[in-house]
């Protein structure tokens, strides 16, 4: 792995490298002593993983971190800091950090190890991303009306063929159960849905009716099926 540590204190650098170097740790090290550093290295470099310290010359907090996954971009970041803040560990994870690490409480085995993970989920969440703009991209340019549900039933997407066939548009039915279903067929809805998740089994050339925004009433042949993310996750 090649990681970029950003961090301006260099009896801690001069640890995180021995730490690594006891348990004969596949990584190797890059340093920057300031978020300018830090920034002009992932512009310049390729790494793996950036482990920061939010406490530098030129940046403190949450802003050191805004900052660094902006230049980033797809480049896991994992925060190790001498701040024991739990609150500000979460912060940090909900800020787009992948994990928050505490100098002092960690070896060389937790620190590889969360590198690692650091890593492989970065994989993982770059190639959902990918995934979901080319799903995006199909259901965008079909001409037949196509919508995604959570399984709640609620509308993520709605596609511009749903916006022609059935008058509303995206930003009016994101969030929301479909409208296009009459009143009278919501647990007919709500069971096929039920269906589908349990089983995982598709349904194809379903008869039914739907409404327009116009409250106009039409046939449609329905199909459904399930889609289900990196861990089975529907």
């Amino acid at each position: 792995m090649r990681v970029l540590l950003v961090e301006d204190n260099p009896g801690d650098v001069r640890l995180i490298r021995e730490l690594l170097a006891e348990v004969g740790s596949e990584v190797q090290l890059s340093y920057a002593d300031r978020l300018s550093a830090g920034t002009a290295s992932l512009l310049e470099g390729s790494f793996d993983a950036v482990l920061l310290d939010l406490g530098l010359p030129d940046s403190g907090g949450l802003d050191t971190l805004e900052s660094l996954l902006e230049a980033a971009d797809s480049v896991p970041v994992v925060v190790m800091t001498g701040l024991a803040d739990e609150e500000m560990g979460v912060r940090a994870v909900q800020a787009g950090a992948q994990d928050y690490l505490v100098k002092g409480q960690v070896n060389g085995l937790l620190l590889t190890h969360a590198l690692r993970y650091a890593v492989e989920r970065g994989k993982a969440e770059e190639e959902l991303r990918l995934t979901t703009e080319s799903l995006r991209a199909v259901i965008e340019a079909s001409p037949a009306a196509i919508y995604l549900l959570d399984v709640g039933g609620h509308i993520r997407m709605w596609n511009p063929a749903a916006e022609r066939v059935f008058g509303w548009s995206e930003d009016e039915v994101v969030g929301q159960r479909p409208p296009s279903v009459p009143p009278e067929s919501t647990h007919e809805f709500l069971r096929t849905l039920r269906d589908v998740l349990d089983s995982g089994a598709a349904i194809t050339g379903l008869e039914t009716a739907r409404l327009r925004k116009d409250g106009a009433r039409i046939d449609v042949d329905l199909s459904a099926a399930a889609v289900r993310g990196p861990r089975g996750a529907p």
